[in-house]
């Protein structure tokens, strides 16, 4: 199991204050099939929540997961051994201007 982990803040790296919604995208850099769960929190409770299959090579895009510019963590829990084949792209949105781009490094990860 391997685990991913973006979390945003007022005046954080990832700065809520500026992002309305999310673009997100993840992909199977490895030569294994394994399964996701997303789980997406701000105050207001459960943003997004989904299990979703990535074949070898695959990517699964997640549009407009809305924040409404509060707090979120957003948590990535997989079924690969290490966290090294997962790719995750998120893009952030204020209304319709693109305003961050932020990727696995950018992930607190854990096994």
């Amino acid at each position: 199991m391997s685990i991913l982990r973006i979390k945003s803040m007022e005046n954080g790296k990832v700065d809520s204050r500026y992002i309305q919604s999310l673009d997100l995208e993840l992909s199977n850099l490895g030569r294994d099939s394994f399964e996701f769960l997303l789980l997406g929190y701000a105050p207001k409770g459960l943003i997004y929540r989904g299990l979703h299959h990535l074949g070898q090579g695959s990517t699964v895009s997640i549009p407009r997961i809305n924040t409404d510019y509060a707090p979120f963590d957003l948590l990535v829990v997989t079924n690969a051994s290490t966290y090294m084949t997962t790719g995750l792209t998120l893009k952030a949105w204020n209304q319709e201007q693109h305003v961050a781009l932020f990727t696995q490094e950018d992930a607190i990860r854990d096994y």
